[in-house]
């Protein structure tokens, strides 16, 4: 990576579980491409709910069978042979020897009850190592994202973006500069603020494991990622009968009560032997 100190920044892609935190803008998705560009070029399935581009051969999307949003539109270009769209949870459970890139977790884990992410889930995501799978998520703010996701994370990367230009009529400019700084999470609480600091300078007394610069207009991260994209949201339903989409219930049947003389409903397949009395 350009302008990359000590040169550490490529490490973070050997991190099991790493969050990307930052304001629009700041870098922080472009980081998790860049990421995910490496974990490509080692040959490894990049699931994602932002789309890889394919950056060696870049050229429009001719795909019929592509459904992303921004299909058909000018700039829509064709996806990294080694990216597949993360649609679903359930792709998690199939997934082996992949790398998973969940941008703006609050889409995938909020932090909000009524949203957070599944249980079966939240079971499965400290078993990854079992199926040698890789997660990268990222967010706005480190308390957005669900608790559980934040506790198996191994690393977080605060994103800081400078020298901003901009083009044409555009209200959010584009920074070019762009400042990371590595943190332990399990040393992270969950209020965590980078501009709270202590007597010696450091942000509620963590010291950062890693730091970097990159020159924006020179990273190759910029030719794997649109940041304007649109990016999916997870699909489904969970165990309890949540809906995945909207965070609502489906409708269960209603028990009004039974006379005592009624007999219970079980499936055949899981019917429970009879007992006969010896007086009938």
């Amino acid at each position: 990576m350009p302008l990359a100190s000590r040169g550490r920044l490529g490490s973070l892609a050997s991190v099991p579980i790493l969050a990307c935190v930052g304001y629009n803008g700041m870098g922080k998705s472009a980081l998790a491409a860049r990421i995910a560009m490496m974990h490509a070029d080692a040959g490894r399935t990049v699931l994602g709910t932002a789309r890889l581009l394919d950056w060696n051969n870049p050229r429009p999307c001719t795909d019929v069978l592509c459904e992303w949003p921004s299909h058909g539109q000018e700039g829509h270009l064709a996806a990294h042979p080694m990216w597949r769209p993360l649609l679903d949870y359930r792709q998690l459970f199939t997934a082996k020897d992949a790398h998973v890139w969940a941008d703006e977790a609050t889409g995938v884990a909020d932090a909000r009850g009524s949203q957070s992410m599944p249980s079966e889930v939240a079971d499965f995501i400290p078993r990854l190592r079992a199926k040698q799978v890789t997660l990268c998520w990222t967010t706005i703010h480190w308390s957005f994202a669900d608790v559980r996701l934040r506790r198996v994370t191994w690393a977080a990367v605060w994103a800081v973006g400078m020298l901003e230009q901009y083009h044409g009529d555009e209200i959010w400019g584009r920074n070019r500069l762009f400042y990371f700084r590595a943190y332990d999470a399990k040393n992270i609480p969950d209020d965590f603020d980078l501009s709270k600091r202590d007597r010696a300078g450091q942000s509620q007394g963590l010291r950062a494991m890693v730091r970097g610069w990159v020159w924006g207009p020179r990273w190759d991260a910029w030719t794997a990622y649109d940041t304007l994209d649109p990016v999916a949201s997870l699909g489904g339903s969970d165990g309890t009968g949540m809906c995945l989409t909207c965070g609502g219930h489906r409708g269960r049947k209603t028990c009004k009560g039974h006379a005592p003389t009624e007999r219970q409903v079980v499936p055949r397949e899981e019917a429970a032997p009879v007992a006969v009395d010896d007086a009938g």
